[in-house]
C-alpha cells in the first residue's frame, strides 16, 4: 500500500521498486505567511521517519542511469550500452555505402546495443567495415558484381 512521505530529505532510488507510480504535489499552507508544502506518495509502505524510495526510471540503461543520476544497477536488462555508427555525409562514397546498408535493411545511422555476456549484433562488424571502406578498397563499392556480394564478404573474419 502506498505511503505518504512527510519526512525531510530527498527520496532515493531503489531497484526493487518496479513501478513509477509516484504522486506528488506542491501546496500552500496557512494564511499569512504561507508555507509551501511538498508531498510525495511512494509506491511502497513505510513508517514515519524512514527513508522514502522511488523508481527513477524503468526504461533507462545503466549508461543513462549513470549520466542522469550517478548510479548503476546490477539488473541484466540495465546493462545495455548503445553504440551509434553512421556513414558521414562528407564521405566521398556516401551514396554507395548507404545503398549497400539499405539493401541489408539498415540505415546510414544505426544504433547497436552492447550487452555484457551476449553476442554482438551480427550486423555491427560488417556495418563498421562499410563505414571504414576507402582508398583502393572502395573498388568493392563501385563494381556491380562485387557490390551484390559485398555484405557476405564483410561478415567474414579478417586476419
Amino acid at each position: 500500500m502506498p505511503s505518504f512521505y512527510s519526512s525531510p530529505g530527498t527520496p532515493n532510488h531503489s531497484p526493487s521498486i518496479t513501478t513509477e507510480d509516484v504522486t506528488w504535489e506542491i501546496k500552500r499552507k496557512g494564511h499569512f505567511p504561507q508555507d509551501i508544502v511538498f508531498s510525495l506518495r511512494t509506491p511502497t509502505s513505510m513508517k514515519a521517519g524512514e527513508q522514502a524510495y522511488i523508481q527513477y526510471d524503468l526504461d533507462k540503461s545503466n549508461a543513462e542511469m549513470a549520466l542522469d543520476f550517478g548510479l548503476v544497477e546490477s539488473r541484466p536488462d540495465r546493462g545495455v550500452y548503445t553504440l551509434m555508427l553512421d556513414v558521414p555525409k562528407s564521405d566521398p562514397f556516401y551514396g554507395d555505402k548507404v545503398g549497400i546498408l539499405e539493401s541489408e535493411g539498415l540505415k546510414g545511422t544505426e544504433y547497436f546495443g552492447i550487452v555484457l555476456g551476449q553476442a554482438l549484433s551480427p550486423d555491427m562488424l560488417p556495418y563498421l567495415r562499410v563505414v571504414a571502406l576507402g582508398g583502393t578498397d572502395a573498388l568493392l563499392l563501385e563494381e556491380s558484381i562485387l557490390r551484390n556480394s559485398i555484405w557476405g564478404h564483410l561478415k567474414l573474419p579478417v586476419s
